[in-house]
């Protein structure tokens, strides 16, 4: 039987005060980060991020600091949009309307007009750095300590798939999940492209547990076995999933009963 709950937190007024900042410089008709047809897409993406967590939307601020120092700079860039879109930190397509606009400048900015949005956007950064840890954060461990009780006692696997759509969202939670006292090898990471260490370790082991089975002519590829080896991972080794979009599809994950969406809106 499902069951589903809701572990509802309240954002200090330092976390509260920093969203409507960051809210109301996305919504003034023309900024020097965002000119050009994605403003909402951009706007869309950050605020996802924000829902996310501090620490991604600092990263996505910085990526846009780092941006307007080009422009102040002279730099610019040959593909506003393309930069714009990496300024997103999330792993998955933000899929919105691409508005078009008129309000691109036709002649290079104004160093000096570009440096006090620069500024505006580095004492978001601050801010955003500056915060303790989130009131989101500490009810994830909450919820987290309830499940790991749930195993010790028998009530359950002990294990649970956590789902973030920000890559450093991810980063953050196994950060979390470290300083509750978990072991770094039972928690794996799951994303769209898992090029990291610990994914070269669960394919080698998953090659000798399971791929020498295999037929010759029925190996998987790289990038399918890479996938079949963390979910391996977590089935015999690990206790939390932290995966993004990636993950959403295409796994058998049966063997654990509990879901965690961290990102809800």
């Amino acid at each position: 039987q499902r069951r589903c709950g809701l572990y509802e937190y309240t954002m200090s007024d330092n976390e509260r005060s920093l969203y409507d900042d960051v809210t109301e410089y996305l919504l003034e008709p023309f900024l020097f980060a965002f000119a050009g047809r994605q403003r909402r897409l951009l706007l869309i993406g950050f605020h996802r991020l924000m829902a996310s967590s501090i620490s991604a939307l600092a990263a996505s601020l910085e990526n846009v600091a780092r941006r307007l120092r080009r422009l102040q700079g002279g730099q610019g860039t040959d593909d506003i949009e393309t930069a714009m879109l990496g300024d997103l930190d999330d792993d998955g397509d933000v899929d919105a309307e691409v508005e078009a606009s008129a309000d691109e400048p036709t002649a290079g900015p104004d160093p000096a007009a570009v440096g006090i949005e620069l500024a505006r956007v580095e004492g978001f950064v601050a801010r955003a750095r500056s915060l303790p840890n989130d009131a989101k954060a500490r009810k994830f461990q909450e919820a987290i300590g309830v499940l790991l009780e749930h195993g010790r006692t028998g009530g359950g696997s002990g294990k649970a798939v956590v789902f973030t759509e920000s890559i450093t969202t991810q980063e953050y939670l196994r950060t979390l999940l470290l300083g509750m006292g978990l072991q770094d090898e039972e928690i794996t990471l799951f994303r769209g492209v898992n090029d990291h260490a610990r994914a070269a370790q669960a394919n080698a082991r998953w090659q000798k547990e399971e791929g020498a089975r295999l037929a010759p002519g029925s190996r998987p590829s790289r990038e399918v076995a890479v996938r079949l080896a963390l979910v391996h991972e977590f089935r015999t080794r690990s206790k939390i999933l932290v995966c993004t979009e990636a993950g959403a599809k295409g796994l058998n994950l049966q063997f654990c009963e509990t879901v965690i969406n961290y990102d809800l809106p």
